[in-house]
């Protein structure tokens, strides 16, 4: 059998000095007060020798282990935190300061903003009987395909064809939010250049409206030709049949019953035909109406604004002492983490240079060499 060695016994003492053991194997492990500390307390975990001599030491390691990690787990309070803030005040007051320093200065140093607005009002464009944006939910319709049109790359593109800036700017500048629940929507373009803004944000929504409503121009005006063409079908061959049938107009009651419904047909094709043209040609007129009035009454724009200095500073100053300071502590704890030797804990109580009179003790694991 293997006997303990004299360190194994001695590491045994030690974690299991605090803990009373009562009776083990019929035989009693009572021990006597710990004999006071140099500080004149009568510490917790002084190793004794009456645990090495009464309790095997299998039971002392495994309950002075458990009592170790007791002690260990509520050994930061409180006051340990403020005193590493303490310590570490330099660090958690610098990362913030100087993020906040840098935010300060790259607005300072980014040009001037400016932003110019253009209003688009589509009361004028919703409603008609033959309109793409009639009915109840005709307003919604609009204002989210208007939204949908602005933003898109080749309102973009061709916007830039009309102003002296690029689409890729007009892409990453503009905005367009809508007037509560009104069919009002506001177009702004923010740029360095106070005389671009103005005409870049009416492009955009002259663009945007012609986008819109162009298409359903070129609709109906297809629509027309179609059922002119189908009218001209329509009348040429009701002429070519009562060409070969005179007498339809003559004595139409001598005409046989085929030929009579023959003609009957033709007559009401031509009816329909001269219908789907007359829908046609409303269609077409209305479809115009809105184009001019989307491209005349609807768009308002307004000059360039400049941009209020404090807000900039705000929104990029608050967001970066925010961050400085989350980063300001995850480096003090780092800091502190490395400050420690591993696999050991650091005393409970007081350091070398501390007052006597504090009347902490020192760790367990102090008497292991």
């Amino acid at each position: 059998m293997v006997r303990p060695s004299a360190r194994s016994w001695r590491f045994a003492a030690v974690l299991c000095s605090s803990i009373p053991l009562g009776h083990v194997d019929g035989e009693s492990t009572e021990r006597s007060a710990p004999a006071p500390d140099r500080y004149g307390r009568r510490g917790r975990n002084r190793p004794e020798a009456g645990c090495i001599s009464t309790a095997p030491p299998s039971l002392c390691f495994v309950r002075g282990l458990l009592e170790g990690v007791k002690q260990r787990r509520h050994a930061v309070e409180i006051v340990d935190y403020l005193r590493i803030a303490k310590r570490r005040l330099a660090i958690l007051i610098a990362v913030p300061v100087l993020a906040g320093v840098l935010a300060v200065g790259y607005v300072l140093l980014t040009p001037q903003q400016y932003t110019a607005s253009a209003y688009v009002s589509g009361s004028t464009l919703v409603g008609g009987e033959y309109g793409p944006y009639s009915g109840p939910q005709g307003v919604e319709h609009l204002v989210n395909d208007f939204v949908a049109t602005t933003t898109s790359p080749v309102v973009a593109t061709m916007a830039a064809e009309r102003v002296d800036a690029t689409a890729r700017d007009i892409a990453d500048s503009i905005e367009v939010t809508r007037a509560g629940l009104s069919s009002h929507v506001e177009v702004t373009y923010t740029t360095s250049d106070p005389d671009e803004a103005r005409p870049v944000v009416a492009a955009v929504a002259a663009e945007s409206l012609e986008n819109m409503f162009a298409p359903s121009v070129r609709i109906a005006e297809a629509q027309v030709e179609s059922a002119k063409q189908s009218l001209r079908d329509a009348n040429t061959a009701a002429s070519e049949f009562q060409g070969r049938h005179p007498d339809l107009l003559t004595s139409p009651r001598e005409a046989s019953p085929t030929v009579r419904a023959e003609h009957k047909d033709l007559l009401a094709e031509q009816r329909a035909a001269r219908e789907t043209l007359t829908v046609a040609l409303q269609t077409a007129t209305q479809a115009k109406a809105q184009m001019t009035a989307s491209s005349a009454e609807a768009i308002q724009s307004t000059p360039a604004r400049r941009e209020p200095l404090a807000p900039r500073l705000l929104v990029r100053a608050l967001p970066a002492v925010g961050t400085g300071l989350f980063l300001a502590v995850g480096l003090v704890a780092l800091l502190e983490l490395a400050g420690r030797p591993f696999g050991r804990p650091e005393p409970v109580g007081p350091r070398s240079g501390d007052a006597a009179g504090d009347g902490a003790v020192s760790s367990p694991y102090s008497g292991i060499r």
